[in-house]
């Protein structure tokens, strides 16, 4: 399954984003592919590095040297885990990218080749 994930139009460069604290930068690659796909354990999602983000926007970001998916809040980060980055620990955060795609997995490999 593909779906496509909401996210602005906007381009940002380096700025602070609306959420005081979080840091958002581009990272382009030598070649400039500002989009990657990345292996996640139910499928792939799609970051696009041009994308500003915005409040409710599923981001992929980098905190304590670790890097994660979260949906952006006025005054948080919610983790897919259920945590929560807020206050002075938002400081830490660097947003990588706005998912703009998710592909999920139909199957595990287990089931019957039809």
């Amino acid at each position: 399954m593909v779906r496509r994930s909401g996210h602005s139009e906007s381009v940002g460069y380096e700025t602070l984003d609306a959420v005081s604290g979080i840091h958002h930068q581009i990272f382009g690659s030598a070649s400039g592919e500002m989009t990657h796909i990345l292996d996640t354990p139910d499928g792939y999602v799609v970051v696009d590095k041009s994308v500003k983000p915005v409040l409710g926007d599923t981001i992929y970001f980098e905190a304590w040297d670790k890097y994660q998916i979260g949906r952006l809040e006025k005054s948080a980060i919610i983790c897919e885990d259920g945590d929560t980055i807020e206050g002075e620990s938002l400081e830490e955060v660097t947003v990588i990218g706005v998912i703009t795609w998710v592909i999920t997995r139909t199957r595990d490999g287990e089931g019957p080749t039809i």
